[in-house]
């Protein structure tokens, strides 16, 4: 028999572009559930649609446009979108988020084929000014059972979403994920700027290969060629647990829930405060689709044992949404 969990849906006003509810009021609705230390704590599914994190409402935004050529600025709420120019092949709803005043990213609810290479743009109307997409649209993500997707990208087509929390020094993330074929199509873990095209600090891609971990070194480049963090060994479709974590020093740490750690000293020498904690990817090779059903973000450096504590527990707690961890 199923477990229910209480969601938090947020609504929208009449006119569509902001919500009813101001998220800063909300308060916590899943508690004992959620990581007592943790900066955001996420359970996606379809009791969650929002995205809501549990401890403050936190909600979690479409970074999808990596042609993005002009994010705005002056904006308090999310601004109507209009899709013109040639190439439209259906109605579509399109969805903006903003951060800092500038429209950061867009999804659209019901993408027709042609609209990858359409030639228009996105138009944005009301409440501030000079914002307009170059076309790099994905469709929505799909809310199941305890599970998030991120829909496959195509050519222009980016999938994403980003916590409002900094890339940082001395910051553990964790999440479970389901294992993906071996294929150059996947970022699991990444963080981007709001507006520009600047590359990740640091991210976890699936390639051909392997499971493969870089960060970002002082002088703007990922250090070396990147480590090879293979998962625990087992099969297409299995649910994994993974930590990243980076100490006061920068060096990066790795661990698999019931498997290997990764160790490197020394790699993430560079800060940017627009960077903010992700889930997908900004860059179209490594845009595939992926499931998720957890996400947490700790605002220090967990140790192994730490982070071994914190898979117990979120195995646990993904065991009673009917997923179970390898």
């Amino acid at each position: 028999m199923p477990t229910f969990w209480p969601c938090l849906v947020l609504p929208f006003d009449v006119s569509g572009t902001g919500y009813s509810v101001d998220p800063s009021t909300l308060q916590p609705m899943f508690q004992g559930l959620a990581e007592p230390d943790a900066e955001g704590h996420w359970l996606f599914g379809s009791d969650n649609p929002t995205m809501a994190d549990m401890i403050s409402g936190h909600l979690m935004t479409p970074r999808l446009s990596q042609v993005l050529t002009a994010g705005g600025s002056g904006y308090t709420v999310a601004p109507t979108l209009t899709r013109v120019g040639s190439g439209q092949s259906v109605p579509q709803t399109l969805t903006a988020s903003i951060s800092g005043g500038a429209v950061n990213g867009y999804t659209e609810t019901d993408p027709g084929s042609a609209d990858a290479t359409a030639a228009g743009t996105v138009s944005v109307v009301g409440g501030g000014t000079g914002a307009v997409f170059s076309p790099g649209i994905a469709p929505a993500p799909t809310h199941g059972a305890g599970t998030l997707t991120l829909a496959d990208a195509t050519t222009n087509r980016i999938n994403g979403y980003q916590t409002p929390f900094e890339i940082k020094r001395d910051q553990t993330v964790c999440l479970a994920v389901k294992r993906k074929a071996l294929a150059n199509t996947t970022m699991i873990v990444g963080w981007w700027p709001a507006g520009v095209t600047r590359a990740p600090l640091w991210m976890v891609q699936v390639t051909a290969a392997n499971y493969v971990a870089f960060s970002r070194s002082a002088s703007g480049n990922f250090s070396g060629d990147g480590q090879a963090v293979a998962p625990p060994a087992g099969a297409v479709g299995d649910w994994l647990f993974l930590a990243v974590t980076h100490d006061a020093a920068g060096a990066r740490r790795i661990d698999w829930g019931n498997g290997p750690t990764y160790n490197q000293a020394g790699v993430l020498g560079l800060s940017d405060p627009n960077h903010r904690v992700g889930i997908g990817s900004n860059v179209p090779a490594y845009a595939g689709g992926g499931e998720f059903a957890e996400l947490m973000v700790f605002p220090a450096a967990k140790t192994a044992s730490q982070v071994a504590a914190i898979y117990a527990r979120s195995k646990e707690r993904l065991l009673a949404r009917g997923i179970t961890l390898l």
